[in-house]
Parts: C-alpha cells; structure tokens; sequence
C-alpha cells in the first residue's frame, strides 16, 4: 500500500469516526466494549437493583465512601454493605476500610425514591454527597 492510499483510508476512517460520534452512534451499547448495565454490577434480572454511582478515597484515614442506590434487600450492594431492606429506592453512603469492609453507613430515604449520585472530600476532610430524592427525604 503507498503512502497516498494509506494517506486516504485514515482520512476515510476520521470522517466516519467524527460522523458516527456526529450522529450519537457512539453511544450505543451495541458499539460499547460492554454495555452500560454491567452485570457485575447487580444481580441478573435485577434490573438497576442497586448503583454505586461515586466512590473517594480519604488519604488520612485510608478509607474509601461510596455512595449510590439500592431497592431490594437481596441486591449485592445492601449485603455487602449490610443496607436494611428498601420499599422502594434509597440512597447510601458507606464508609469501607482498606479491605472492603463496610465501617459506617449513612441512608438517604423517604416516601419516594432517592438516590446519592456524586461525592468528594473538601480539603479538611469534610465530605459532601450530592443526589435527589422524590417528595421528602430523611438521613
């Protein structure tokens, strides 16, 4: 292959590549290397059962918060973490040591669903979460 062919099929590939992203067709699961539900991350036809959505490490103590949902008592994240059992969606944030072991937990809960989508670390070691909830919410 000369250096001109070669030259036009990397021209060919960047313009269907910027097409494909162009038109949204990058965010197909069909086009991922694995699709967005990941299987290891909830039980088989459990649907979005439960999310870790954020996790952050605290360097002081060497402990990691992860924050996310869960809606049954059987999901993994609510045994692994010991959540109690939810009538709908809840919100957690749980504190695990360096081998994984839950060492605190705190729910975000009410009436109607909730979730904790983000959480950082401000420089003082104060932790701040972010999520939603459906009508009230209690911590």
């Amino acid at each position: 292959m000369n250096r001109t062919t070669r030259m036009l099929r990397r021209y060919a590939e960047l313009l269907l590549t910027t097409l494909l992203v162009a038109l949204g067709w990058s965010h197909s699961p069909d086009l991922a290397a694995q699709p967005w539900d990941w299987d290891h991350a909830h039980l088989p036809d459990q649907g979005m059962a439960d999310v870790v959505n954020d996790l952050v490490h605290d360097r002081s103590s060497n402990a990691l918060f992860a924050v996310g949902s869960y809606q049954t008592a059987s999901a993994i994240t609510s045994q692994a973490f010991g959540l109690p059992a939810s009538n709908g969606m809840d919100g957690f944030l749980v504190r695990l040591n360096t081998n994984g072991q839950p060492l605190a937990k705190m729910l975000l809960t009410g009436p109607g669903d909730a979730s904790l989508a983000s959480v950082c670390m401000g420089p003082n070691g104060t932790l701040y979460a972010a999520g939603w909830f459906e009508g009230t919410a209690s911590f």
